[in-house]
């Protein structure tokens, strides 16, 4: 299937390789102009939520007559859907504890992982590194990334 999107504004963020890399080149090719975010490996929520909700308003769209190669270089064919769930998924998972009762935000803290005064506290921090998950941003700025409840509450 073939996407006309000339002079539509398209924005990728974590877009200097892999699948973002692949998504701007795609837009690219249909005529959009394209903004490129590449926040040196941070997670930043707000552009991504944007994202998630854009695929799935796409997906409702288009429907499962628009699928891409995701992961990159995996060969899978994904409806944007599926895309958004598995961003979502990903999104979600630096809040939930693992099998050893630790939350990837908290970057390894002992106090906020097991204290029983704070280990159920989860803060929503401005943004957080792309490799591990720990918080690296402001702890007051939580508004954008507070809407990763959106997420958890789609499933």
């Amino acid at each position: 299937m073939e996407i006309k999107l000339n002079g539509q504004v398209a924005i990728v963020t974590g877009s200097s390789s892999g699948i973002g890399e692949g998504i701007v080149k795609s837009l690219a090719a249909s005529g959009a102009i394209v903004l490129v975010n590449y926040s040196s490996g941070h997670i930043w929520f707000p552009i991504n939520f944007v994202i998630v909700e854009s695929l799935q308003r796409f997906h409702f769209f288009y429907g499962d007559s628009l699928k891409i190669e995701y992961p990159k270089g995996s060969g899978i064919e994904c409806n944007l859907d599926e895309i958004s769930k598995d961003l979502s998924r990903r999104l979600c998972s630096i809040f939930l504890k693992d099998e050893n009762g630790n939350r990837a935000f908290n970057g390894g803290n002992e106090k906020m992982n097991y204290d029983p005064n704070f280990k159920d506290y989860t803060l929503f921090y401005e943004y957080f590194h792309g490799d591990n998950g720990r918080d690296v941003g402001a702890s007051h700025q939580t508004g954008w990334t507070a809407r990763v409840a959106n997420l958890f509450s789609q499933g």
